[in-house]
């Protein structure tokens, strides 16, 4: 066991320094990655177009294929024309309700109105009655209509 001697032709000199050190290496081989993911969508499709290729680095969330699926195309369509029917029916309901209570409205004030015009007469007859112008019955009969269209407006109001 003796020192390895070598010829000075073998061998480099030089100063050593800082920089890049590259080293390129070739074999034969199979490149293998580090980590594999599978990818399964929601819902059976045809793939229409591809985004990205195998080995390619991917973001999250970036879209990888486009597919389609007539079925769940039609649901979707058919969900969206019963959501247009719904608020089309939605709006009709509304519009029938405001309508309905401006009509009561309505008769609400012209049953004010009436109950008015009854006290006027009422207080007319009782005036008229008293001094034996105007029959008892006269008198009683305005004052019916007058107390039936105090109910009627307590019931509607």
């Amino acid at each position: 066991p003796g020192v390895a001697q070598v010829a000075r032709a073998e061998v480099w000199l030089g100063t050593v320094t800082r920089g890049p050190f590259v080293v390129q290496v070739q074999a034969a081989g199979k490149l293998v990655p580090a980590e594999s993911r599978w990818v399964a969508a929601p819902a059976s499709g045809i793939v229409e177009a591809k985004y990205v290729e195998p080995g390619q680095t991917v973001a999250r969330g970036a879209p990888l294929l486009r597919l389609s699926n007539p079925q769940v195309a039609n649901a979707a369509q058919s969900a969206l024309a019963d959501y247009a029917a719904a608020r089309a029916d939605l709006l009709a309901k509304q519009q029938s309700q405001d309508s309905a209570v401006l009509a009561q409205r309505s008769s609400i004030e012209a049953m004010k109105v009436e109950v008015e015009t009854a006290a006027m007469h009422l207080k007319a007859d009782t005036t008229l009655a008293a001094q034996g112008i105007v029959p008892k019955f006269t008198y009683e009969d305005e004052k019916l209509k007058f107390q039936l269209e105090q109910q009627q407006l307590a019931f509607e109001y």
